[in-house]
């Protein structure tokens, strides 16, 4: 109870958003329940969409797990990136599952609640059902803020969400995450591919005891981090546009990742290298 609640309370508190204690279940990493759901919710040689550029990890557990990966390219305009949801739609059409990372890594763009809205309308009317990986959700550093996925739960019931304290609080090596998901068959068939076909019954008290306490006692160490990346993204940007011309920089909506554009850079990839 006690892990399950300072999760459910950090998403009220943090994200207005409302889920049941039932619906949370631990995982020990975002990828590992961001594959075991892709099998779950998929049939081997479906097809599944995700936006490109993307964390690498993204393709290669599509492709491994037997799944056709299809690849959305974000439309770069204005030193930000937008979705083509007329040809969003079209891909969606014979696929199975979206493959969601919100806030988005790399490029940082938090999706609007129109952006949202619009995704979760294209897939189901598809039916395709959607992964959210929201690890990223607590460092907002734009104006921008962060919708989790299941507060459209109204709108869609075939959302499924992944995150973890790890990137915010900096305790990936202690081991934990977590699903929330609200499709109690779903829910049943996760926990029986990992107690008993995995036997990831134990859970790492640490990875637990650090998502407990993050999540109930440190709003405070979260604010003051935001605010510090903030002012480093701040710099980069000055220091960019001051001494490196051929580079452009904005600072994203979200994560501490400066995406940083050198395709004007007179060298090739492989000689930056």
């Amino acid at each position: 109870h006690d892990f399950k609640s300072s999760i459910t309370g950090f998403f009220k508190r943090r994200f207005d958003t409302d889920m049941e204690e039932d619906w949370v279940l631990y995982s020990p990493s975002v990828m590992y329940s961001v594959s075991l759901l892709i099998r779950l919710l998929s049939e081997p040689k479906d097809k599944v969409v995700t936006f490109n550029p993307m964390y690498d990890s993204f393709f290669t557990v599509i492709e491994d797990n037997d799944r056709i990966l299809v690849s959305h390219d974000l439309k770069h305009e204005n030193g930000s990136f937008a979705i083509d949801f007329e040809e969003l739609e079209e891909q969606l059409e014979d696929a199975s599952l979206f493959l969601l990372c919100s806030p988005h890594n790399p490029c940082g763009r938090i999706w609007s609640d129109e952006e949202l809205r619009m995704l979760i309308s294209l897939c189901r009317k598809h039916g395709v059902k959607i992964i959210s990986d929201e690890i990223h959700m607590d460092i907002q550093i734009g104006k921008r803020r962060h919708t989790p996925i299941l507060k459209y739960l109204d709108e869609y019931d075939q959302l499924y969400l992944a995150s973890s304290c790890s990137k915010t609080l900096n305790v990936p090596g202690l081991i934990g995450s977590y699903v929330i998901l609200p499709d109690k068959t779903i829910r049943d068939r996760f926990l029986f591919q990992t107690r008993k076909k995995d036997f990831l019954n134990s859970v790492s008290i640490f990875g637990m005891y650090a998502t407990m306490v993050g999540y109930t006692k440190c709003d405070d160490y979260i604010d003051q981090m935001v605010e510090y990346l903030r002012e480093n993204m701040r710099i980069v940007e000055a220091f960019i546009a001051k001494e490196l011309p051929d580079l452009s920089f904005q600072a994203p909506d979200a994560t501490y990742l400066a995406w940083i554009d050198a395709r004007r850079v007179p060298f090739t990839s492989e000689q930056m290298q």
